[in-house]
C-alpha cells in the first residue's frame, strides 16, 4: 500500500523520528527481557514479573503509536489507526513492527547518518545543519 505525497522533512523531523525509534526499541527490549525472565524467577515472584510484562505491553502500544505518527505523513490518519488496530492481532503485529522499524531506519539513512540496530546516533543527527531539508515521496 503506498500513499503518494511529497513531504518536506526538516532536521527536527529526523531528530524526532530517531528519538521515537530509540524509545520504541528500548521498550521492546525491556519487554523481551521481562518475558524471557519469567521462567527463571522463583514461582512466588512470577506473578509480579508477568504483571510488569503486561504493563510494558500496554506501554508499548503508546510507543508504537508515536513511532507510526513520526514515520507516516500527517495526512494518513486512517493508516495510523489501522496500524494501531492491527497491533492487537498476534503475529501480524510482529510483521508490522518489523516493517515500521525498517521504514524508520530507511528514513533516517536519508540523512547520511549511520543507523544501526538501535537506530541512528542522536549526535550525528543533531550535527546536521539547521536548514537541512529532504523531500520525501511517501
Amino acid at each position: 500500500m503506498a500513499i503518494v505525497t511529497n513531504e518536506l522533512w526538516t532536521r527536527g523531523d529526523f531528530v524526532d523520528l530517531a528519538r521515537r525509534q530509540r524509545q520504541f526499541l528500548g521498550v521492546m527490549l525491556l519487554l523481551l527481557i521481562a518475558n524471557a525472565a519469567i521462567p527463571f524467577v522463583q514461582p512466588a515472584q512470577q506473578p509480579l514479573v508477568r504483571a510488569a510484562a503486561t504493563l510494558l505491553s500496554l506501554a508499548s502500544l503508546y510507543f508504537v503509536y508515536k513511532l507510526v505518527a513520526a514515520v507516516l505523513p500527517a495526512s494518513s490518519t486512517w493508516i495510523i489507526v489501522a496500524y494501531f488496530v492491527l497491533s492487537f492481532v498476534p503475529f501480524v503485529n510482529l510483521l508490522l513492527l518489523v516493517y515500521l522499524n525498517t521504514l524508520a531506519t530507511k528514513r533516517l539513512r536519508l540523512t547520511d547518518c549511520p543507523a544501526g540496530f538501535f537506530g541512528a546516533k542522536m549526535s550525528a543527527l543533531e550535527a546536521l545543519p539547521e536548514d537541512f531539508t529532504v523531500t520525501l515521496t511517501v
